[in-house]
């Protein structure tokens, strides 16, 4: 038996549980007071499919992950949650009754330059006015990001905004498709970045009303869409100039050409989980990973921040720690 998650980062190099007779398992770690983060036990550490998840039967603390229901692969997914005293409170992407709430709408776009259709979630903030220009949040895994079991951002932006932590914005949250789709769009994909600036703000210019500066345009996503979010950076930052990565896969190619290309007038947020240390491509870990990118945006002289949040790669930490970027970005 393994463990996964980010219970497994506490110790990469041996994720194996401990035999202890009659049929039971064991695993010790030490942890930060302050750690949350889901986790599974497993019988292969390449697991296939959410029935090879298995929640700990001991730990009451357990998470749905809802499944898709237009996504033919997308399996339901029950995570074992572990949240220790000194846990930082959900304070941004918890709806508040006296917030006054904006207003999401679903769509659906045909694309003619990838050949495919999707959901796209839009978001207006209270009181909005079509006559005035707003920043703008373009979000990738758009139904991720607008759904309460993973992270629910129009929630957070009604709070940042009740605040006065960001000035009132509209975001547009383009949906992926299948895992392949995802994959090969997110990843580094040329074609994805002309759909984003060819058809979707065009057609999203349509419906909502806000301002074509790149430094009032924020390009965000987790994981692959991290990686997509500071590929549109690059290719197109006469659009993009903003980019918010949660625990981005930053593959080996794209660090190598930001250091290589002359600085672009590009303001960057990343976050990355202390937990995220298996081993990740050519690096030690995905942490380490978004340690190097920082630290080649840095040398560059980009404006970077990183946070490392007390996590492993999962929702738990991004629904809250979107919003640290977005004040980062955008702050009012």
């Amino acid at each position: 038996m393994f463990v996964l998650g980010g219970l497994a980062g506490a110790d990469p190099a041996d994720r194996r549980m401990r035999p202890v007779g009659g049929g039971w398992w064991e695993r010790s770690y030490e942890l930060e007071r302050d750690v949350r983060t889901a986790y599974w036990f497993t019988h292969a550490l390449a697991p296939s499919g959410a029935d090879a998840l298995i929640p700990d039967p001991l730990n009451p603390r357990r998470h749905l992950y809802t499944a898709d229901p237009e996504v033919a692969d997308d399996e339901e997914v029950s995570a074992s949650l572990v949240e220790l005293p000194g846990a930082r409170p959900f304070r941004w992407s918890v709806r508040d009754e006296r917030v006054a709430r904006g207003t999401t709408s679903v769509h659906r776009l045909r694309s003619a330059l990838l050949g495919n259709e999707r959901r796209v979630y839009t978001y207006v903030p209270p009181e909005y006015d079509g006559s005035r220009r707003y920043p703008l949040v373009v979000c990738f895994d758009g139904r991720a990001y607008v759904d309460e079991a993973y992270v629910p951002l129009p929630t957070v932006l009604d709070n940042l905004i009740a605040a006065g932590s960001i000035p009132p914005v509209v975001a547009v949250l383009p949906d992926s498709l299948d895992s392949e789709t995802r994959s090969r769009e997110l990843r580094l994909d040329e074609a994805f970045v002309e759909f984003l600036v060819e058809e979707l703000l065009p057609w999203a210019h349509d419906r909502l009303s806000f301002d074509d500066d790149p430094a009032q345009t924020v390009v965000a996503g987790s994981s692959l869409g991290g990686l997509a979010a500071a590929f549109c950076g690059l290719r197109r930052p006469d659009v993009f100039g903003l980019v918010l990565s949660q625990s981005g896969s930053f593959q080996r190619g794209l660090p190598a050409e930001f250091a290589a290309a002359e600085q672009l007038p590009l303001r960057f947020s990343l976050d990355v989980g202390a937990l995220e240390t298996p081993p990740f491509e050519r690096f030690a870990s995905l942490y380490h990973a978004n340690v190097h990118l920082h630290d080649v945006l840095q040398a560059k002289g980009y404006e970077v921040q990183l946070r490392v949040f007390p996590g492993g790669h999962d929702y738990f930490w991004w629904r809250e720690t979107v919003a640290d970027g977005l004040v980062a970005l955008l702050e009012s």
